[in-house]
C-alpha cells in the first residue's frame, strides 16, 4: 500500500512540474572580477530556472529513545526565480525499524550569493509526514522543516549537498508524541 501511494505521488509530482525543467538561458558568462585568483562568473538571468532533482543520502531517525542511521532517498522540483525558490519534494528515510516519511514538503529557499554559478542556500518550510518504529506509528502530522545547503551549476546540470531538520511539531492524534528531529544529509543532481 505505501509503495502504491509513493509512485502515484512520484508520478503526480513529476506530470504537474513538467519532466524537462527550463533550460539556463545563453546568457554570455562574464568573470566579475579579473584580479581574483578565482574564476568567479556569473550569469544573465533571463527567466524561471526550474529543475527536477533526485536525492539521496543518510539520515537519523528516532522512534522510541532510539537512534538510528538510514539510507534517504527524496524526489522533487525546485521552482528557483533570481535569489530565492520554492522546494517542493517528496522525501524517505528509513530502514527495517524505523521510518520518516514527508509528503508534500514545501521549503522557501534564499540564496547567499544568487549571482554565481554556486551558492550557499538555507530555508524553513513545513511538510506532512510521519516517523514510525518496529510496528507501531510514533507520530503523524505536520513537520517544522529546516534546510542549508550549497548548489552549484555544472553544464547541463545543477549538483547540490544539504542538511535538513525536520522537527515534529503538529500531531493529528493526542497520543502521538513528539521525538527528536530528523536530521538527513544529502547529495543532489538536478536536471
Amino acid at each position: 500500500m505505501c509503495k502504491k501511494i509513493f509512485a502515484i505521488l512520484t508520478l503526480t509530482l513529476f506530470a504537474i512540474t513538467g519532466l524537462k525543467a527550463n533550460e539556463y538561458c545563453e546568457a554570455p558568462m562574464v568573470p566579475v572580477n579579473n584580479n581574483s585568483i578565482f574564476n568567479k562568473f556569473t550569469y544573465n538571468s533571463c527567466g524561471i530556472h526550474n529543475f527536477n532533482y533526485l536525492k539521496v543520502g543518510g539520515g537519523i531517525v528516532r522512534a522510541h529513545h532510539f537512534y538510528s542511521i538510514t539510507p534517504t532517498i527524496s524526489l522533487g522540483h525546485r521552482f528557483d526565480k533570481g535569489n530565492s525558490a520554492i522546494d517542493l519534494s517528496i522525501n524517505w528515510a528509513g530502514n527495517d525499524k524505523k521510518t520518516f516519511y514527508a509528503t508534500p514538503r514545501v521549503v522557501v529557499l534564499k540564496y547567499l550569493d544568487h549571482n554565481s554559478l554556486s551558492s550557499m542556500y538555507y530555508g524553513v518550510g513545513l511538510s506532512y509526514g510521519g516517523i514510525t518504529g518496529h510496528h507501531t506509528r510514533r507520530f503523524n502530522g505536520i513537520f517544522a522543516e529546516g534546510v542549508v545547503g550549497w548548489e552549484t551549476y555544472l553544464e547541463d546540470v545543477k549538483a547540490f549537498a544539504e542538511i535538513n531538520v525536520s522537527q515534529a511539531a503538529v500531531p493529528f492524534k493526542d497520543h502521538y508524541s513528539i521525538d527528536a528531529p530528523v536530521i538527513t544529509f544529502a547529495v543532489g543532481v538536478g536536471f
